[in-house]
């Protein structure tokens, strides 16, 4: 049943698709999860979170996971929008260094 179920299928090739990715990044020091993230915020000036959410289909747990990760590296900044209810996610300089490393690896994956 499990080679004729579409589910299972689907999430073997996301497993395998992401440990490829993680190991041709290695170099960069990022894994797959991380260059997504830093390639969404770069994507505009401000993320905020609930967008990343959406957009990145994650629960906000794991993203806010994620970014604390990102954060502690200095990738990124957490910081109150202009509406203090809303988080938003700004790359650092060292994250733009961190992307720029890693879009070359990305691209032979």
């Amino acid at each position: 049943m499990a080679a004729s179920c579409a589910c299972a299928n689907l999430r073997k090739a996301a497993r395998v698709t992401t440990q490829l990715y993680d190991a041709t990044l290695r170099p960069s020091g990022l894994r797959a999860t991380q260059f997504t993230l830093l390639v969404a915020t770069r994507l505009s000036d401000t993320a905020p979170v609930t967008r990343l959410v959406n957009e990145l289909g994650m629960d906000r747990t794991t993203l806010m996971r994620n970014l604390r990760l990102l954060e502690r590296q200095a990738l990124i900044r957490v910081r109150p929008g202009k509406d203090r209810r809303i988080r938003e996610v700004v790359l650092t300089e060292r994250g733009h260094e961190a992307l720029a490393r890693a879009v070359p690896l990305w691209r032979r994956a």
